[in-house]
């Protein structure tokens, strides 16, 4: 099955030379048929570049990243069953924090997979959370959710470095499921 999965995603790939190249349809099918994240390398992308791709295929797909630092994008894996479960197992929890919180006199919302501008090292860099947290009026959430299935630890990591030192300070805690 791996070697099918892969061969069917070069094929796919093999038709794209540029970001304009990649369809929103083409996007959606490379995260079904991936059985992780992917990252599209093959081609440096520029931040204009990603937000004119962003405008001509709509900013409502989700699933997709843009990694300003390696002018590269990262297809999100789809979530699964034990991605979606432990999701909302931890929305839960936020639902109650950001009760307890709103109780302080602050309104807090839940975002779910909002994009957010990343600053700082990752100026340019387009992040999404499985779930997140943010107070009102506030450019990022204070608390985010990243949920791993089938990736390296270590790819939770950076994320939770990404989202704690790109957000000028505004991310308090990063939860990090590893499935």
């Amino acid at each position: 099955m791996e070697n099918q999965t892969r061969s069917q995603i070069d094929r796919m790939l093999d038709r794209v030379h540029s970001l304009d190249d990649l369809s929103a349809d083409n996007a959606i099918e490379l995260r079904r048929i991936s059985e992780r994240s992917l990252v599209i390398n093959k081609f440096k992308i520029a931040s204009a570049e990603y937000q004119n791709w962003i405008n001509k295929v709509g900013d409502d797909i989700r699933g997709v990243e843009y990694d300003a630092q390696n002018a590269c994008i990262m297809l999100k894996e789809r979530p699964g069953r034990m991605n979606e479960a432990a999701a909302d197992v931890v929305r839960e929890v936020f639902h109650q924090i950001r009760d307890r919180l709103s109780g302080t006199g602050s309104r807090y919302f839940l975002t779910g997979s909002a994009d957010f501008s990343l600053a700082d090292k990752f100026s340019g860099s387009i992040k999404q959370a499985d779930a997140s947290l943010m107070k009102s009026e506030c450019k990022w959430p204070d608390v985010v959710l990243e949920v791993g299935i089938s990736e390296p630890t270590n790819k939770l990591f950076e994320d939770a470095r990404r989202w704690l030192e790109g957000s000028d300070g505004n991310t308090k805690l990063v939860i990090l499921v590893d499935i």
